[in-house]
């Protein structure tokens, strides 16, 4: 048995024993492993235990599996390690992965656009780990785009697509760190540094992305930032028939159900804007009036402001000397620290961990077919701007909205947990999966530290 599946087993009691607080305790245990040889007397009771919860739930549970335990109304429920998958899911990613990054974004626009110079979001930072060593997945590239960090000041700039950009640099540098230390050899390409126009050509790094579907096979793309990249490949595609190459395509945003017909969505009394619409409006409105597109899903707003990030989880990753860990916790603190000057909330949300999970066997989110549409707003600065809106439909319209999370279970964890009306337990679980993803390349990173050669990594300013 090795040390890894000792130390899962140990946090599997330490969560039993820990609801109330259960993810700093994870954090403080991970950082704990030259304790391992202490732990094995505990470690053999608790393969007792498992045994009899794995006859309790009728689900097996094997030691290799076990990876942490979330609370539900249920009862506490073991979150498995390894799933057997004949035929893993390829995917794109689009996104912009702004860890650590401090930037201009879409709130630039308008009178006083010049304080909006900050901490960026990291939620792309939560789920590429996921992505990258989750065995139902396999990532065929990453694309980084613009998005929450503009390549330029929207108040005294033009975009010029070719003007290298530090900032999309530095997110190039941070997803090829991310890519060696799971060992994989996933290819990382530099994607569009300007919001979308037809009339443009197709970045170079957008045009490699195609040239791979087309040598090895079709992909779901996956965006977790604006669809700038998105639409180019549609235009691209579609020109040549070959939409198909895109298996299915997965946009986070729009506003559905009690949000539709409004300019923001509403946290704790606040507005909050659909950020991947903002980024880049023309391209989502290019994108829907297409006559040719993949099946498009939009996860929205209802589904992606569950799972949290607070305070105490951040400095618990920083301790020790778990690379990914402390990374993540380390850049995403400036962004919490943004986020609760906004809203005086002490929390940051992991939205793109939510779209990763809709993708994945296990997770269960209501579906409904809608019909997209773009409306005009003018906030109160006098500045005009468009929201992508989700209308219910009675007809196929080739469009869905995953909007609600009803449950996860098998394969992704060992029994259905019914989370549609615990709102605690959801955000609870998905952070949970989020660390799940980190504790793997974690452990990748610990093997891999010797092969990763960072002349090779343009990583800016984030340290290792």
């Amino acid at each position: 048995m090795s040390d890894a599946s000792i130390t899962d087993l140990v946090l599997s009691i330490a969560f039993t024993f820990a609801a109330a607080n259960m993810i700093p305790v994870e954090w403080h245990l991970r950082q704990r492993r030259n304790t391992l040889p202490y732990t094995i007397l505990i470690s053999i009771l608790l393969i007792q235990l498992l045994s009899t919860l794995s006859l309790t739930f009728g689900a097996t549970v094997s030691v290799a599996e076990i990876g942490t335990r979330i609370e539900s109304s249920q009862g506490p429920v073991t979150i498995e390690l390894d799933q057997n998958v004949s035929e893993p899911m390829r995917v794109v990613i689009h996104t912009d992965l702004s860890l650590g990054l401090d930037a201009y974004g879409y709130d630039c626009h308008g009178d006083g656009c010049g304080s909006c110079f900050h901490a960026r979001d990291v939620d792309d930072g939560w789920a590429i780990p996921f992505l990258l060593t989750d065995p139902s997945i396999d990532v065929v590239a990453i694309l980084v785009h613009f998005g929450d960090a503009f390549c330029y000041d929207p108040c005294s700039e033009s975009c010029d697509p070719d003007v290298p950009c530090e900032n999309i640099d530095q997110m190039v540098g941070l997803a090829k760190r991310m890519v060696a230390w799971s060992g994989k050899d996933v290819p990382v390409f530099n994607g569009s540094h300007c919001p979308f126009d037809a009339d443009r050509p197709t970045p170079e790094g957008t045009r490699e992305v195609l040239d791979l579907l087309r040598s090895d096979g079709p992909a779901l793309v996956m965006g977790i930032g604006n669809a700038v990249d998105s639409a180019y490949m549609i235009r691209d595609l579609a020109e040549t028939d070959e939409i198909h190459l895109i298996d299915q395509l997965v946009l986070e945003m729009g506003m559905w159900g009690r949000w539709y017909g409004k300019s923001s969505f509403v946290l704790d009394g606040r507005p909050v804007g659909d950020a991947n619409v903002l980024n880049d409006q023309g391209s989502i409105k290019w994108l829907i009036a297409q006559p040719k597109l993949p099946p498009v899903v939009f996860v929205p707003f209802n589904a992606v402001r569950m799972g949290l990030v607070t305070p105490e989880l951040l400095d618990a990753m920083v301790v020790g000397d778990l690379p990914v860990s402390r990374m993540i916790g380390t850049e995403s603190r400036d962004w919490l620290n943004h986020w609760h000057d906004e809203f005086n909330d002490a929390r940051i949300h992991l939205w793109d961990v939510v779209t990763m999970l809709s993708l994945l066997e296990g997770s269960d989110f209501a579906e409904h077919q809608v019909s997209p549409s773009m409306r005009r707003f003018t906030n109160e600065k006098g500045r005009d701007y468009l929201t992508l809106q989700l209308a219910d439909s009675v007809k196929v319209t080739g469009f869905t909205c995953k909007p609600l999370i009803r449950g996860f279970g098998p394969p992704l964890i060992a029994m259905h947990v019914d989370v549609s009306n615990t709102e605690s337990c959801a955000n609870n679980t998905i952070t949970q999966l989020a660390l799940l993803g980190i504790n793997r390349l974690d452990d990748l990173a610990s093997g891999a530290a010797g092969s990763i050669d960072d002349g090779d990594i343009n990583d800016g300013d984030i340290d290792d």
